[in-house]
């Protein structure tokens, strides 16, 4: 049995991190060790750190990773760095950090209009479109109970820690602007549209619907290699880390949305904001520990029939001559 440390990637190769109560964080597990773990700890949620974010994910999320998910963000140099300029896209540079605009759905639903990914050129799935200032159409909530999951780009959009849903019932309204309101995030960052927020129970707001006559479809903001700002958190002994920069109509930072604290980290980490454009300069972040009372408690809320855990127990390679390794 051979191993060549620069084949091209397999999805044996994709690892995760989970909390162990006793241990601490667990990195470098396959996904067989994944559903293992998972058999035995229902509910657990699996940490993917890339180059480019830390994502968290159900054992079914991780079952459905492929190598796309732990390539970097705007595609890979295939014959090294070409330049210095991320945005040159005509001398053959590539993009520092990729982001896209991608159509807002609700899952399962097919009206026969699949689009193109901007990003991949690939036909998009089938489904029915959300859209803004529409009549007759379902309205999209965060909580309560039923309804079927919305996405944008395969990530579904989150609310205080709930899946954003169509067709369920007795849950908060989801608009488009206002004033108030809890940020509606994909992927836990701010969802934006057209330069605006999105909100759950937000005042003066365009309501967002599914379907229904007139209206405009909806879309996230972003474009093939826009310009954009990311704070890369790093060091201190933890895991999880995730903030984003609000930028002001002048570029100065104007503050920086911690949206999931990490863990076990033992003293403030290293923090850097980085422009995919290389024109913003001068900003100084600076990273404080919460205090243990300060503390709150995160609630996961199962209320989707995909939360039913679904386990993958194929053993993650075999040997010709030894029948399965596990």
């Amino acid at each position: 049995m051979s191993f060549n440390i620069f084949d091209s990637a397999t999805r044996n190769s994709i690892r995760v991190g989970y909390i162990d109560p006793d241990r601490g964080y667990l990195s470098g597990k396959s996904i067989y060790e994944a559903n293992v773990h998972a058999s035995k700890n229902p509910g657990a949620v699996f940490i993917l750190e890339t180059r480019d974010r830390v994502r968290y994910l159900t054992i079914n999320e991780v079952n459905k990773l492929t190598i796309k998910d732990i390539e970097p963000e705007g595609g890979v140099c295939e014959n090294g760095i070409k330049g210095l300029n991320p945005v040159d896209i005509a001398n053959g540079d590539v993009p520092a950090y990729g982001s896209g605009s991608r159509p807002i759905v609700v899952s399962g639903n097919n009206d026969g209009s699949g689009e193109i990914d901007p990003l991949t050129g690939k036909r998009l799935p089938r489904r029915r479109r959300v859209k803004v200032g529409a009549s007759g159409g379902t309205p999209l909530t965060v909580g309560g109970g039923g309804g079927k999951p919305v996405t944008a780009g395969g990530k579904y959009l989150k609310s205080g820690g709930r899946r954003v849903k169509s067709g369920g019932t007795g849950g908060t309204p989801i608009f488009l602007g206002g004033t108030g309101g809890t940020p509606v995030l994909i992927d836990k960052e701010p969802l934006t549209i057209n330069g605006k927020g999105v909100f759950a129970g937000s005042e003066g707001g365009l309501p967002i619907t599914f379907c229904g006559r007139g209206g405009q479809r909806l879309k996230t903001d972003g474009a093939p290699n826009a310009c954009e700002s990311k704070i890369f958190i790093s060091g201190g002994g933890g895991v999880g880390a995730f903030a984003v920069p609000v930028i002001g109509t002048d570029g100065s930072v104007l503050a920086a949305i911690v949206t999931d604290g990490g863990f076990g980290y033992k003293t403030p980490p290293h923090s850097r904001l980085f422009d995919s454009c290389r024109r913003g300069v001068g900003t100084v972040l600076k990273t404080i520990l919460a205090e243990p009372e300060d503390a709150k408690p995160t609630t996961i809320y199962y209320d989707q029939e995909d939360d039913f855990e679904v386990y993958d127990f194929s053993p993650p390679y075999t040997l010709s001559s030894y029948d399965k390794m596990f």
